[in-house]
């Protein structure tokens, strides 16, 4: 019952906020023709709307309209079937047969799980205080809803690519339905001025014209293709057609080449004045899950009132699939896309946990309703977060989809699924979630309650083995990030939140110098290889470039990050440093040290030292603050494959 308790807080929020900051949302605008018809407005999440202090008295409702698409199973449960479990780099596509099934595995035989006991009823809003007679309605702003604290991590697995492989890798006797996603190529639509594209089609061909793989783009322009899981092995080179409205354009990838293909069209993006956003809640309504429900509720309200209040006023719907098992008394309950957050909110007061018996749920029904029986719009940014604490049943044979197909078919059509572990999943639970948010270009977010590092889950704990590169914040902040990291694709000013992870020394006296740049140095290496866009194979061969510095006077310093990062290299098993004196060999072809920050420049020296990649640092100081600025990049096509900053305050200049 604990595992569940951390997913109640996320559907009250959503909803309430609905509630108080409800007004009439047209229909979503046509999309216009040319390169991009959809999205559009000030997209930019640093502009986020004042939490007003007055809340609006809340209008008499109508009743509950009726919930449809409701999937019952009055049969009992199927037994597991045999078989062995399958590996992570099955290269096999025949043997990925939606039938076939996974054994009954330790983690089907956990404790059964009891219903929670319903919770009192809670109001959805209430009228706003003070002595002072009330201003009349109309010019009174709502108040934004406060969520409960449930404090989530977050962690992306296509940012963090190389280390995902790693983690599959590793927990290969996990993974149900595999994809081998050990090749990746990353396409991306833009327009005559470099704006990220939405909804274009993407078709990726062989050269002998047959059909490979075909997806269309999400809001940041960007889907992604697997070679080693869709394409035959001979095939290298790839033709790349691209679709944005009434415009068509051409390019190619190449199997070996670089991991980002770029397809720019000739048009300006276009975007109707509200962009259309589809927000669904998948979510698990078995017995444990009761108090992680009703913290849901207030979470789903506070994240409806920040998205409705942003600059940009995006056009929300949400839908809902509430899912439990197989002999409860419904599988699936659906409640199509809407905008009249009053409505919805009543439907999720609704909800109450009951059911479940076993620790696996029927999580793949939910998603197969999730994308047939939700109607999603082509012109909108599509998102769903699926939340529960238990994995999949995998061993139901007769499954629509399983859950392979449905991240698949996700991809095809640009919905994101973000996967919520809350308290309670196990590590099985967690390589599923991460298989697909990953497959999807979404995040994992777990529930977390203690400090940074690994966790194999349980009370008030997600499982989630992704070191310490993530934050903390509470759900509905979490949840709202994503969305609008989304939104600003779409803006003038794209927003991504998570492209470096900083490290900084902390204290006022500073310590020797070795106890800040060694692990600083250390950490920064690691989030090279991790970050890494591309797969590295052990002990890749690396050139560490001499560390440039923006002033004369801290060479000396530059020269020490070179010899740690150096040692950091050698002491990693993912690179074999290559011993060659880069800084001769530059002189050789008369180049100074700041030209070696160049990739143009660089990437010449890569080559003739034998190295695979390299690593290129430069070390900045703004008033008296050092950081330290490196770039993994992959010599044979130049192109950064992973970045990473880490500030290292007065403390890193001094000290011996």
């Amino acid at each position: 019952m604990l595992r569940r308790a951390a997913l109640s807080l996320l559907v009250p929020v959503l909803v309430a906020g609905c509630s108080a900051a409800s007004r009439g949302t047209p229909a979503s605008t046509a999309p216009t023709a040319g390169a991009d018809a959809r999205g559009g407005g000030d997209r930019s999440p640093s502009k986020e709307a004042a939490a007003p202090s007055v809340s609006v008295p809340k209008p008499a409702e109508a009743p509950p309209p009726p919930v449809t698409a409701v999937r019952d199973d009055a049969s009992p449960r199927a037994s597991a079937a045999g078989g062995s479990a399958k590996s992570v780099g099955d290269a096999d596509r025949a043997a990925e047969v939606a039938s076939s099934a996974p054994p009954p595995s330790e983690r089907y035989k956990r404790e059964a799980k009891a219903p929670a006991a319903a919770p009192a009823a809670e109001p959805v809003g209430r009228p706003g205080a003070g002595s002072a007679a009330p201003a009349p309605v109309a010019s009174v702003a709502p108040r934004m809803p406060e969520a409960p604290a449930m404090k989530a991590g977050r962690h992306d697995d296509n940012k963090e690519y190389n280390r995902f492989i790693a983690f599959l890798g590793e927990n290969r006797s996990l993974v149900a339905f595999p994809v081998d996603v050990s090749e990746r190529l990353v396409l991306r639509a833009l327009d005559r001025d470099g704006k990220s594209l939405p909804n274009c089609a993407m078709l990726v061909d062989g050269l002998d014209g047959k059909r490979i793989f075909e997806s269309v783009t999400y809001a940041d322009g960007r889907t992604q293709f697997f070679p080693a899981a869709d394409a035959r092995p001979t095939d290298k080179d790839f033709a790349v057609t691209a679709r944005c409205g009434a415009e068509t354009r051409r390019g190619q990838a190449q199997r070996l080449g670089r991991r980002e293909v770029e397809v720019r069209f000739t048009s300006a993006r276009a975007l109707p004045p509200r962009t259309p956003v589809d927000v669904a809640i998948v979510i698990d309504t078995t017995g444990s899950m009761q108090s992680q429900i009703d913290r849901l509720k207030k979470t789903l309200r506070a994240i409806h009132f920040q998205l409705t209040e942003l600059p940009s006023k995006p056009d929300v719907r949400f839908g809902l699939v509430a899912y439990r098992d197989r002999g409860d008394d419904y599988v699936t309950r659906v409640t199509p896309f809407t905008s009249d957050v009053g409505s919805f909110q009543r439907v999720l007061d609704g909800l109450q946990a009951d059911g479940g018996g076993d620790t696996p749920e029927d999580m793949q029904a939910a998603l197969e309703q999730g994308l047939t029986a939700l109607t999603w719009r082509p012109d909108a940014v599509r998102i769903g977060f699926v939340i529960s604490d238990a994995i999949p049943h995998t061993d139901y044979a007769d499954e629509k989809v399983n859950y392979r197909e449905a991240m698949r078919q996700s991809l095809r059509r640009g919905i994101k699924w973000v996967m919520v572990g809350a308290g309670g999943l196990g590590r099985d639970g967690e390589v599923i979630y991460r298989q697909i948010a990953q497959h999807t270009m979404a995040e994992y977010v777990f529930i977390t309650d203690s400090g940074p590092g690994d966790h194999d889950g349980g009370a008030g704990e997600a499982s989630h083995h992704v070191g310490t590169n993530y934050k903390t914040e509470n759900l509905d902040q979490a949840i709202v990030r994503i969305v609008r990291r989304e939104l600003s694709y779409l803006g003038d000013s794209p927003k991504d939140f998570d492209d470096t992870i900083v490290v900084r020394a902390e204290g006022t006296t500073p310590p020797p110098r070795d106890e800040v740049l060694g692990p600083a140095v250390e950490e920064v290496l690691r989030q090279l290889a991790d970050y890494s866009s591309l797969r590295l194979a052990d002990h890749t061969p690396i050139a560490v470039v001499p560390v440039g510095a923006s002033e004369a006077r801290h060479k000396e310093v530059a020269g020490y990050l070179t010899e740690r990062i150096t040692l950091a290299a050698s002491r990693s098993p993912s690179f074999r440093v290559v011993e060659r004196d880069l800084v001769a060999l530059a002189q050789e072809q008369k180049l100074q040290l700041s030209d070696l920050f160049d990739v143009t420049e660089t990437v010449p020296i890569g080559k003739l030292v034998g190295a695979e990649v390299l690593v290129v640092a430069r070390l900045t100081v703004v008033g008296g603050e050092a950081a330290l600025f490196a770039k993994l990049i992959r010599v044979e096509t130049g192109e950064v494959l992973s970045v990473s900053r880490v500030d290292l305050g007065k403390s890193g200049l001094g000290g011996t």
